[in-house]
């Protein structure tokens, strides 16, 4: 017969102190994502002219 031990309470704290770091960073990374996404030419074109809306840019050929 094995006798397991309970986890101290110190120990589960430590998986939900680091699951809501993650979570309050998640939010600032997908902003930033967004932005940056954004400020590519094809995008802001897009948003303000309504040009170049294709999801891949055009290929030149020479």
């Amino acid at each position: 017969m094995s006798h397991d031990t309970p986890a101290s309470p110190v120990d589960s704290r430590r998986p939900r102190r680091l699951s809501l770091i993650w979570a309050a960073l998640f939010v600032p990374t997908t902003v930033f994502a967004g932005l940056l996404a954004l400020t590519a030419e094809n995008a802001g074109r897009c948003i303000t002219y309504g040009e170049s809306c294709g999801s891949t840019p055009a290929i030149r050929t020479p």
